[in-house]
């Protein structure tokens, strides 16, 4: 399965990543695709602009914000 997970810090939009997780018949949850983005950015911002960074997952294919 394949989503972009978007990274904004202080309501701006920093990075944008693709994430694609093997299926195993069952959909991955949104967390699990955060956490794979947040494991990346650890070294490349701050651990206080980690700590307010707001996460949204979507659609690979120019669809909505993933629910």
């Amino acid at each position: 399965m394949r989503r972009i997970v978007d990274v904004f810090v202080r309501d701006r939009l920093i990075a944008s990543y693709p994430v694609v997780i093997e299926g195993d018949g069952h959909s991955p949850s949104n967390k699990k695709f955060i956490d794979i983005v947040r494991n990346r950015i650890d070294a490349l911002y701050s651990p206080d602009d980690i700590k307010v960074a707001k996460f949204v997952v979507r659609k690979a294919r120019g669809g909505s914000p993933v629910t």
